[in-house]
């Protein structure tokens, strides 16, 4: 495996873990707080769709442009790591922002 495919697959993987905790965030009663999403385009998507479908869409939009990062040509190979960095320390700082909420809260 390649560092293009290790950098595509921690930006999957973290999606993943933010998905995970935003949907246990923003699904679950939390009496006294109020949560919300920072993201202007997951709220857009969350406000259109709801909250399933629209982690569904985002989960299937981050797979497919990561395989079609992996794949092609147009871009070179280490504009596409850097860019996975930038993505994995943008979605590192959500995972690590849902943690800490649902911990605060009482959710985890």
């Amino acid at each position: 495996m390649n560092i293009t495919a290790l950098a595509i697959l921690a930006v999957w993987i973290l999606s993943a873990a933010d998905h995970y905790t935003t949907y246990l965030m923003l699904s679950t009663p939390t009496p006294g707080w109020t949560v919300w999403e920072a993201n202007p385009v997951a709220k857009w998507l969350f406000d259109t769709f709801g909250l399933g479908l629209g982690l569904t869409i985002d989960t299937i939009f981050t797979f497919v442009a990561g395989l079609w990062a992996y794949q092609t040509q147009v871009v070179f190979e280490e504009l596409k790591i850097v860019f996975c960095l930038v993505v994995c320390a943008g979605t590192g700082y959500a995972v690590y922002n849902n943690v800490q909420v649902l911990y605060t809260t009482g959710v985890w």
